[in-house]
């Protein structure tokens, strides 16, 4: 992140039944590398978060997971 300036790195937080919590992980997962790379801008670290389990599906079955932490790698297209 710090030699490509483009792309960001969403971070999304689940905890069933405390969206809070999932909040405030999220918040600091994003403090976190913040300090740690205090060259990456705090806009290119999105946050999400939700009150209920990650659903993970493999094959035929779904799996729950009661609280996770997910990064997401988005890419920006390069202007033309």
């Amino acid at each position: 992140m710090e030699s490509d300036k483009k792309n960001a790195f969403h971070i999304v937080a689940y905890c069933e039944g405390n969206s809070e919590l999932a909040k405030a992980r999220a918040k600091h997962i994003r403090n976190y590398i913040l300090n740690a790379y205090p060259s990456i801008e705090a806009g290119r670290l999105p946050l999400s978060w939700f009150g209920v389990a990650e659903e993970i599906r493999r094959g035929e079955r779904t799996y729950k997971l009661n609280d996770s932490i997910r990064f997401i790698t988005v890419l920006k297209k390069e202007e033309s």
